[in-house]
């Protein structure tokens, strides 16, 4: 989940190749997915003021990182955490 948080698109395939679980779920009842899109919205405020081409780059590891954890948990998009929000449901 913390590779998810922090954007190691890299780390988050090894361990979900290694057998990771996608399913599971923080104290709050969120997964690695509401992880990495909390990350996204905190990316994009941050590089707001940032060249073009850093943006392009932070987005396509984002990317990388939602289609690994939706390919390995499909139902990872439907999960609601306790505040009965879905991770897609998240302002980027």
């Amino acid at each position: 989940m913390r590779a998810s948080a922090t954007g190691e698109a890299e780390i988050v395939e090894m361990l979900l190749k290694a057998g990771a679980d996608a399913s599971l779920r923080d104290d709050d009842g969120e997964t690695a997915l509401h992880k990495v899109y909390t990350f996204i919205r905190q990316e994009k405020r941050r590089n707001e003021d940032f060249e073009e081409e850093r943006r392009k780059r932070a987005e396509m590891k984002f990317e990388k990182i939602v289609k690994a954890l939706v390919a390995n948990y499909p139902e990872a998009t439907t999960v609601t955490n306790r505040r009965g929000e879905k991770p897609c449901e998240r302002e980027i």
